[in-house]
C-alpha cells in the first residue's frame, strides 16, 4: 500500500509545477511505480465487482459514490480482503530520490512519499 500511496500523492503533485529536480523525481517515481499500481487497481476492481451489484458491465454506485454490495453482509469480508490487498508486498523497490525541498508541501505527501523521495533543505 505505500506503493500506491506514493503513486498517488505523486500524481497529484505532478499536476503542479515544481523546481526540475523535484519535477524529475516525481515523474521517474511514478513509472517505476506504474506497474504496482496497476496491479492495486486491477485487484481491486476485482473486489468490486465480486461483491458489488452490476449490470454485467458497470458497478452500481450510491448516491455517496460507493459501490452498493450485492450482499451487504458480505461487508466486512469485502474490508478484510481490501485490507489484504493493501498489504501485499508486490516487490516494489524504486531507488530512493533525493531533492531540494520545495518552499511548501502538503504533510500527506510528506507521509506518503516518505522513503521514496526525501526532502534536504541542502542539496
Amino acid at each position: 500500500m505505500d506503493a500506491v500511496n506514493a503513486y498517488m500523492a505523486a500524481e497529484e503533485m505532478a499536476s503542479q509545477v515544481w523546481p526540475y529536480d523535484l519535477a524529475l523525481a516525481i515523474f521517474k517515481l511514478m513509472r517505476e511505480l506504474q506497474a504496482d499500481m496497476d496491479f492495486y487497481v486491477g485487484r481491486e476492481r476485482e473486489l468490486v465487482f465480486k461483491y458489488g451489484v452490476t449490470d454485467g458491465e458497470n458497478v452500481k454506485l450510491s448516491e455517496r459514490g460507493t459501490f452498493v454490495f450485492r450482499d451487504p453482509s458480505e461487508g466486512p469480508v469485502y474490508e478484510r480482503e481490501r485490507n489484504e490487498l493493501g498489504e501485499t508486498d508486490v516487490g516494489a523497490s524504486p531507488a530512493l530520490y533525493i531533492v531540494r525541498a520545495p518552499g511548501e508541501v502538503k504533510p500527506c505527501w510528506l507521509a506518503a512519499l516518505d522513503g521514496f523521495i526525501e526532502f534536504k533543505s541542502d542539496v
